[in-house]
């Protein structure tokens, strides 16, 4: 019975170093991954009309769709999220400038 116990022992043993590896490399991967950096890519320019169904158009994207204002905040001026104990964001501004929202998705208000 002894001998039994020993085994189960160092079995359970090796199943937790194997874990405790593994979670390690993952979480190793993850901050090389969220580290990298990429440069600034220059796109083309989008002109998009400014009539009342574009603009409602845009507003229903923005909240409901894609619900940008979730990370880039009410004025999609960007943010810092702090998502402890697993990563730090620095959200971006989608505008073109002063996080005004009417230059990037071009409707009159986020409330």
């Amino acid at each position: 019975m002894k001998n039994v116990l020993k085994w189960m022992g160092i079995v359970v043993g090796a199943l937790v170093l194997i874990v405790v590896l593994y979670g390690g490399y993952v979480f190793m991967q993850a901050g090389s991954i969220m580290s990298k950096t990429y440069p600034d890519v220059k796109g083309k320019n989008v002109y998009v009309t400014s009539d009342s169904a574009t603009v409602a158009r845009g507003e229903h994207l923005v909240k409901s769709i894609a619900t940008c204002v979730g990370c880039h905040g009410k004025d999609l001026g960007g943010e810092e999220m702090d998502m402890m104990p697993f990563a730090y964001f620095s959200v971006p501004n989608i505008t073109q400038g002063k996080a005004d929202s009417r230059r990037a998705i071009q409707f009159k208000t986020l409330t």
